[in-house]
């Protein structure tokens, strides 16, 4: 919070809660951060090949439980990801 990377805000139901956000400076050390492996997840996935990425997808689904975690996971309609 000193170097302005986070904001803290109270809960909205219980004002003892702490909740962390990144500010446009967090996001973008975030960005800076996580290149590589993006970059990395992109090169597996092109090397793998759709077969096996829908595979990985599917296995994925079935370790989920919650419905609104499984839902993120999801192929929006119409298309890849």
């Amino acid at each position: 919070m000193r170097e302005e990377f986070i904001v803290q805000n109270k809960g909205l139901r219980d004002r003892r809660q702490r909740l962390l956000e990144l500010t446009d400076k967090g996001r973008d050390l975030e960005r800076q951060l996580t290149a590589d492996q993006r970059a990395r997840f992109a090169r597996a996935y092109r090397d793998a090949g759709a077969e096996a990425v829908e595979g990985f997808r599917k296995v994925m689904l079935g370790i989920i439980s919650r419905d609104e975690d499984r839902n993120r996971f999801r192929r929006p309609a119409g298309g890849p990801r």
